[in-house]
């Protein structure tokens, strides 16, 4: 018969009456034999920092020891100075005997998860090398659902209700170990998790959203359609991104799976979205926090949207109030127009029973911006209990320069926009605190390259006649460009000539936040012959070969200019050739065929020696100044 001693350090007195400690729950299972040392399992889920002591190694929920290593041995986890657990062992397992004399595996806890199973983590011996794993509840049947993932060294889909057995066997050894798994605990000791959602922003590939979203530290935050099924990308802290158009969505926060808080959003359409006349109010609101007799939600919007209440609940100056005797669920709408909406709403009430010990003690808005530098934010604090006390730092519990709390109306000021707000609400009485990790306001920055089309060339009849389209990102937050230097609200660029054009977005409201480029190419006109419409040529040989024989130019020849004059002179100043156009286009223009009309110089109707002749083209309209130029005539 064999014992394993573990050693565990008690909790201090004062990190057991400090709220804001999320204390770790450091888990070991008992040691099982390697092939040169020991290895554990270990369990912990609140994301504390885990160090091995020297000379051994944690990695991946297993502590491995070598068998020269000297104990006693004490595992940590931290999540923050003094705010900490330990846990170890005073000797060495029994491993002689082929290990058959020590524990066959090594559980770890049972850990929930979020869909009402728990799953445990377990690391089977190296040595003996035969065991064989099952799987039953307390009374020997199977576990409808539940599995062993081996190559995860996971138990999972265990239902909350069940009491788990692990059974371990090794034929070599002639043994059987078996291990009863309490169901992972249900509690929500801390109180659930505060959240802040803000309404849908349109991502810039026309089919999917994005949802902001401000939380406790390390909360997981996932998004749920109609139908429970998980939608969209939660990988980047803060926001919810790749929402599918249409989908509404309740946003969850799980300090641990069994210790949420919710919020509903009304998912935004395409129509919405490819709106550019709309402004989608950005409404945001906090979970709601325990009144007297009522719920109080934070609400922020600053786009001037005009804001509803549903009947039997009411809005003004920020603030929601609904009484405890509504019916959940319930949904606050913001307008800019028709069509041009955003709602944000609660499910169900909070629970305010335990003095509202059980709820958070702080609504929050989201950040709003107040200017380049700084952002503000609106609060509620919890009228039940009544001795919330609200302080505020950076996320590393540093005072922020600046920064102030504004009891009186209500908001927390001039907090500098790359600086990471936190958020704390205490209350004595409850012994709890509320820690909220605020992201800077949304700044409407857009991040990818403008898409565009290139509605129309410039043609030889309309040389200046190009047409740029931007397609996204659309609507009245941003402004476009096609040099970086002058900017437009205007989708459409107009009136362009044969060029290369590179086309920048930017915040209205900040004007340093511009986009990514996208160059596109408007290129010359041409004729059916592939020739370029604004080219007027430099020679020609008028020798009645059918080649060139012809001072033809092309921009005139396309009616574009129906009135123009030329006038061709030789070097002494002598023409030799006019004309004015009355309407003409193509080869009903007598073009100069190397004949003279002057009779002062080479005799009207005989053709002018080889040589170079001078050019003056009169366009005859507002938009082109006259052009000069020179012409080669060779025979």
């Amino acid at each position: 018969c064999s014992s394993t001693v573990f050693t565990v350090d008690g909790l201090t007195t004062a990190q057991c009456a400090d709220p804001a400690c999320t204390t770790p729950d450091l888990a070991l299972g008992q040691p099982v034999c390697g092939s040169s040392g020991f290895r554990t399992v270990v369990s912990e889920t609140t994301g504390a920092q885990i160090t091995a002591p020297p000379g051994t190694t944690y990695a991946d929920g297993v502590w491995t020891i070598p068998d020269t290593a000297t104990f006693p041995l004490e595992l940590v986890a931290s999540n923050g100075t003094g705010c900490e657990s330990a846990i170890g062992f005073l000797s060495a397992p029994d491993c002689s005997n082929g290990g058959c004399d020590n524990a066959l595996v090594s559980l770890g806890t049972a850990e929930c998860t979020y869909d009402n199973t728990y799953s445990v983590n377990y690391v089977l011996p190296e040595v003996p090398n035969d065991i064989v794993l099952n799987i039953s509840d307390t009374n020997g049947n199977p576990i409808e659902g539940a599995s062993i993932d081996s190559s995860s060294g996971r138990i999972t889909n265990v239902p909350r209700g069940i009491e788990l057995r692990v059974i371990a066997t090794s034929e070599s050894c002639s043994k059987t170990t078996v291990v009863d798994v309490s169901p992972c605990n249900g509690d929500c000791p801390n109180g659930p998790p505060a959240l802040t959602v803000s309404a849908p922003s349109c991502d810039m590939n026309g089919q999917t959203y994005s949802i902001r979203y401000n939380t406790a530290p390390g909360s997981t935050v996932l998004a749920r359609d109609d139908s429970g099924a998980l939608v969209g990308d939660n990988s980047i802290r803060g926001t919810i991104q790749g929402i599918p158009h249409g989908t509404d969505v309740v946003l969850t926060s799980f300090s641990s799976p069994q210790c949420s808080t919710s919020l509903a959003v009304a998912g935004i359409d395409t129509m919405q979205c490819g709106d550019t006349s709309c402004l989608t109010p950005n409404l945001s609101i906090g979970q709601a926090v325990c009144g007297d007799g009522i719920y109080i939600l934070r609400v922020g919007e600053t786009t001037g949207a005009q804001i509803t209440a549903p009947p039997g609940t009411s809005y003004a100056d920020g603030v929601w109030i609904i009484p405890d005797v509504a019916i959940f669920p319930l949904e606050l709408v913001a307008s800019n127009s028709s069509g041009c909406l955003a709602a944000v709403g609660i499910n169900s009430a909070p629970d305010c029973t335990g003095n509202g010990c059980e709820n958070p003690l702080v609504s929050l808005t989201a950040g709003e911006c107040i200017d380049n530098e700084t952002y503000s934010l609106g609060f509620s604090l919890a009228q039940v209990p009544d001795d919330v006390v609200l302080s505020i730092s950076d996320t590393n519990g540093d005072p922020i320069e600046g920064a102030s709390i504004d009891f009186a109306t209500e908001r927390i000021n001039n907090v500098p926009r790359e600086t990471g707000l936190r958020v704390t609400a205490t209350s004595q009485s409850c012994g709890t605190a509320t820690v909220v990790d605020v992201s800077s306001c949304a700044s409407l920055c857009p991040t990818n390259a403008p898409s565009l089309n290139a509605v129309q060339e410039p043609t030889c009849a309309s040389p200046t006649g190009g047409i740029i389209e931007v397609t996204a990102p659309l609507g009245p937050a941003f402004e476009y460009s096609i040099n970086g230097t002058d900017f437009q609200t205007e989708t459409l660029f107009t009136d362009l000539a044969a060029g290369t054009y590179t086309l920048t977005a930017r915040s209205t409201a900040e004007s340093e936040c511009t986009s990514p480029s996208t160059t596109i190419v408007l290129e010359q006109p041409i004729l059916s012959d592939g020739t370029p419409c604004n080219l007027i040529p430099t020679g020609f040989s008028p020798n009645n070969d059918g080649n060139n024989d012809t001072f033809k130019i092309a921009i005139l020849a396309t009616g574009e200019y129906p009135d123009f004059n030329i006038e061709i002179f030789d070097r002494w100043g002598n023409q030799v050739y006019q004309y004015q156009n009355n309407g003409q286009i193509g080869n009903a223009i007598p073009w100069w065929d190397g004949y003279s009309m002057g009779k002062r110089t080479f005799g009207q109707n005989k053709k002018v020696p080889v040589g170079t002749y001078y050019y003056i083209i009169h366009f005859n309209t507002a938009d082109l100044e006259p052009r000069t130029g020179w012409v080669y005539v060779s025979y």
